[in-house]
């Protein structure tokens, strides 16, 4: 029987936007439907440049209207938030980094969040359970519901098997979103209108026959495997997404593989 583990999110950060534009701007920056957010709800969206190449992979929600939690990591965060901020400045809303007054945790091996006070979702339904709040309500909760404190590493892996990639600093920028698998995830909103990129992820999707797809898979491997690089596995060759060493010599790995695989 698995132990029920509670894992703070140290790696991931929030911005804020907010104001009467603030869904309108989402709306025509991001690949996921706007429209369709409402209080309480979440989306997996993902931003694009101009190229079609993903940028960031976040969740998104929303407690009350005109206002929106991005949740990205921190290593990107910034990036993304003066890209943003360079269209922004046209719309009635403003985007603020709430990070040092919000965060979250991940629940692995549990069914449901038990709070009301949180923000409770999960990326895709195989992904573990994620709950956001301010970080005076993370610490009661925390203190409220004793149970082991679980590594990062952990929250990473079940999200790789649930083939989610991290896209952090060594990955934005680099990968179309159809070789990532987001529009398997329903990442990506073709009948939304115009998103940055859009012209060229829907070209892909109506146009190209995708000849790559995202694996997970666990190997042995001598030496650390990076993001970007090369790697051959059963006579398939593809590029690293994500790799995460789970013990000694074995590495959990996202992929993406050509289709023969």
């Amino acid at each position: 029987m698995t132990t029920p583990t509670l894992i703070p999110l140290t790696h991931l950060g929030l911005l804020k936007v907010s104001g009467v534009d603030a869904g309108s701007f989402l709306q025509g920056q991001l690949s996921s439907d706007i429209r369709a957010l409402t209080p309480v709800s979440h989306q997996l969206a993902a931003f694009c440049n101009r190229l079609g190449r993903a940028l960031a992979l976040m969740d998104i929600f929303s407690l009350q209207e005109q206002e929106y939690f991005l949740i990205l990591p921190l290593d990107i965060l910034q990036d993304i938030q003066q890209q943003l901020q360079k269209y922004i400045v046209f719309s009635k809303a403003k985007i603020e980094d709430m990070s040092e007054d919000y965060s979250g945790i991940a629940l692995l091996n549990t069914p449901s969040a038990g709070s009301e006070a949180l923000f409770s979702f999960r990326s895709t339904p195989d992904a573990p359970i994620q709950l956001w709040g301010k970080k005076t309500q993370i610490a009661d909760f925390i203190s409220t519901h004793p149970c082991p404190i679980g590594t990062l590493n952990e929250f990473i892996l079940a999200q790789m098997r649930a083939h989610i990639p991290l896209i952090a600093k060594a990955q934005t920028g680099h990968f179309l979103p159809h070789p990532l698998g987001l529009v398997k995830l329903g990442v990506i909103n073709f009948k939304k209108g115009c998103f940055v990129g859009q012209e060229i992820i829907a070209r892909m999707q109506y146009r190209t026959e995708v000849k790559k797809q995202l694996q997970y898979f666990e190997m042995q491997q001598a030496q650390d495997l990076m993001p970007q690089e090369k790697i051959e596995r059963d006579g398939t060759h593809g590029t690293v997404v994500n790799a995460l060493q789970i013990h000694d010599g074995f590495y959990a790995v996202l992929a993406i593989m050509d289709q023969t695989a």
